[in-house]
């Protein structure tokens, strides 16, 4: 619900709305609403490069290079991904082994057309990641597999988050331009109709009957030790 979305934005307080999560909302929902010329003023809220938020977590030349893009202006577009770059390989040279920095690297060359470089930088990490899966390392890995323009592999990584992570839903699919090279592919489309079964639209939904909820009369027993230094009282604690 954009409309919605919008008009809880605009009740922020003015001393609230340059933060990271209200500044990249904001940004991501004026994409999400496909006009980029509110991207792009929300992002001049902030100084900040970066936006380190639960809801909203990478450099903030992304959204704008996205948003430059849907405005028709390539060249400022590849501006915001040098400068996206420029911010993470800082951050990787600052505090070296960071799976987001240096995934967040590879997603921003994949962008940029460096395919070779990002796919070197990338490829370690995609092992970690199957490792130990988590919603935010699939969502960076489904970045840059579709800037790379691959929808198959897009699809298996973005599986595991939409619509269990916020503003990645199967409504934003359709919308997002990080998904832009991929949208009407075999494969994205294939995800699009299977994330809109009533599965996986509310996986957050759990029914009651599936709960397991504990009986109230249940009682705990737990054995009691003597702690005294008279051992005649070893069977009070015993019977207890």
């Amino acid at each position: 619900d954009l409309p919605a979305a919008r008009q809880l934005l605009d009740t922020l307080d003015p001393l609230e709305r340059n933060g990271d999560r209200a500044v990249g909302v904001a940004m991501t929902i004026g994409l999400l609403e496909q006009k980029p010329e509110r991207t792009i003023e929300a992002g001049g809220l902030t100084a900040r490069n970066y936006f380190d938020d639960d809801y909203v977590r990478g450099p903030k030349a992304w959204l704008l290079a996205h948003a430059y893009t849907m405005a028709g202006k390539p060249t400022l577009a590849q501006a915001q991904w040098q400068e996206a770059e420029n911010v993470l390989r800082q951050r990787t040279r600052t505090a070296p082994g960071n799976w987001l920095d240096d995934a967040g690297l590879a997603v921003t060359l994949a962008w940029l057309g460096a395919t070779e470089e990002a796919a070197r930088i990338m490829a370690p990490l995609e092992s970690l990641a199957r490792e130990s899966p988590e919603p935010l390392r699939s969502l960076y890995l489904a970045y840059y597999q579709a800037g790379c323009g691959d929808a198959a592999n897009t699809a298996v990584w973005l599986e595991q988050v939409v619509n269990r992570r916020e503003l990645v839903t199967v409504k934003t699919l359709a919308l997002d331009p990080w998904w832009a090279k991929v949208r009407g592919k075999p494969e994205f489309e294939a995800l699009r109709v299977t994330a809109d079964s009533p599965d996986l639209r509310s996986p957050r939904q759990t029914s009651a009957s599936s709960v397991s909820v504990p009986d109230p009369k249940s009682v705990a027993v737990l054995a009691f030790e003597n702690l005294s230094d008279d051992k005649a009282n070893e069977y009070f604690s015993d019977g207890l």
